[in-house]
């Protein structure tokens, strides 16, 4: 039997497409394998969102190349693959096979008629289907990916580049995925794309509003979320139905990126600071837990624009924040722009955003201790006798965790149980906890 070995780099939308290279292989007859040395094929899903993932997936293609047995064929897949396929074929020799994301379900056949180096590429299509995939992720949750593409052309962003036009899923298709993986014993479903809250406004069928009702009254799940929602997208019907169903965590993911209104249009951003504050204060007024991410050192951001977004931050308290320095993408608008900002002063002011948001997210993290959470476990730690688990307000592979030590003589839950836990100390981003 022919071995597969799969390196998925970025993110769960990335992940997606990982998982149906899988079905094809494992439908083909092919076995995976841990060990790339073993392996007949290797396949690099990559990332090429920033830098420092292109610069991952580089690392990772030599890596694996120089692991490489004599016959086994090399493949570059996924985002950086899509956006620089001619570049890889030339300047990486190792790589045997360079496809595009939309062809990725097709790896297996490649591969198995090889017959020289080749480049397979064609422009993304106009309906977006994800396929059938082989699940890799903990049989309790999982990703169900409602589109691909994106239409908001924010200037620093590459993403419409590599995966073209916004395309909804069908949302029978979407329906059918939630009801099977329901009937297979997950309990938690996430929605993603690159943005969520644009979905079915392309096809004129569906909406966000609508799958989360559906998706949250199919037997069996326990808990919906969605991430990536764009702020001016986020509608009083989105958040009536965050509210209307117990079973939909009462948790959004916004990345706002600033907030001063001078930087927010020259990133091509459709909502400003006003608006931001009075969608931020409905969604407090109504428990809904706040993740975002902000970015620093744009083009043209003054200091003054930088205390700013400092002060936001401070005054709003978002549960969960992420930041990253503005890096330049290739093709996009803001990589020309005027007022370029060194790198000593991005990496300066990124350290004054995280360092803000780990006192603030500490805070918060005290404010929970001594309440009582439903919580999921994740996973186990055997060295530290440890549970690992989130409640509604933490997303896997993402925000902190819920630590729960167990004595000696107790025994360790089986993943994707819910269990009642106090929360009994706050660290910076985890949490402590013990079984009620």
């Amino acid at each position: 039997m022919k071995k597969l070995h799969l390196a998925a780099l970025g993110c769960c939308k990335n992940l997606v497409d990982a998982e149906k290279i899988l079905y094809g292989f494992a439908n083909g007859g092919w076995q995976l394998t841990d060990e790339a040395g073993e392996a007949d094929a290797i396949v690099v899903n990559t990332c090429g969102f920033i830098e420092s993932a292109k610069q991952e997936a580089i690392d990772t293609i030599l890596e694996l190349a120089a692991e490489k047995k004599d016959g086994c064929i090399l493949v570059a897949t996924g985002c950086m693959a899509q956006r620089y396929p001619e570049a890889i074929f030339e300047q990486m020799p190792e790589v045997d096979l360079v496809v595009g994301i939309d062809l990725c379900e097709n790896i297996v056949s490649y591969v198995e008629n090889f017959t020289g180096r080749q480049v397979y590429m064609r422009e993304p299509i106009k309906k977006y289907e994800t396929g059938k995939r082989l699940y890799t992720g903990m049989p309790h949750y999982a990703y169900v990916r409602i589109a691909d593409g994106c239409d908001n052309f924010c200037t620093y962003c590459a993403i419409p580049k590599i995966r073209g036009r916004y395309r909804s899923r069908d949302y029978d298709e979407i329906m059918a995925e939630v009801r099977e993986l329901a009937a297979n014993g997950v309990r938690e479903i996430i929605l993603v794309a690159q943005d969520t809250t644009r979905y079915g406004q392309d096809t004129g069928t569906g909406s966000l509003s609508m799958l989360l009702h559906e998706t949250a009254q199919v037997e069996g799940v326990e808990w919906v979320r969605f991430l990536y929602a764009y702020p001016e997208m986020l509608t009083d019907e989105v958040i009536n139905v965050i509210c209307a169903h117990d079973n939909i965590c009462k948790y959004v993911d916004i990345p706002i990126q600033h907030c001063s209104d001078p930087v927010l249009k020259r990133m091509n951003r459709r909502i400003m600071k006003a608006e931001l504050e009075a969608l931020l204060a409905k969604l407090h007024d109504r428990g809904i837990s706040v993740r975002t991410t902000v970015m620093t050192g744009f083009p043209g951001e003054t200091e003054q624009q930088h205390e700013e977004l400092l002060s936001f931050l401070a005054k709003w308290k978002f549960d969960r924040l992420g930041a990253f320095a503005f890096c330049p993408e290739d093709g996009t608008a803001a990589e020309k722009m005027d007022g370029q900002i060194d790198e000593e002063t991005k990496q300066r002011r990124l350290d004054e955003i995280m360092t803000l948001q780990q006192g603030i997210s500490l805070e918060i993290n005290e404010s929970r201790v001594g309440k009582v959470y439903p919580c999921v476990v994740d996973s186990f730690d055997f060295e530290e006798n440890t549970i690992i688990a989130r409640s509604t307000l933490e997303v896997p592979e993402v925000d902190g965790t819920i630590l729960i030590p167990l004595a000696e003589d107790e025994v360790e839950p089986a993943a994707g149980m819910v269990l009642d836990v106090r929360i009994t100390k706050a660290l910076p981003y985890d949490l402590m906890g013990e079984l009620q």
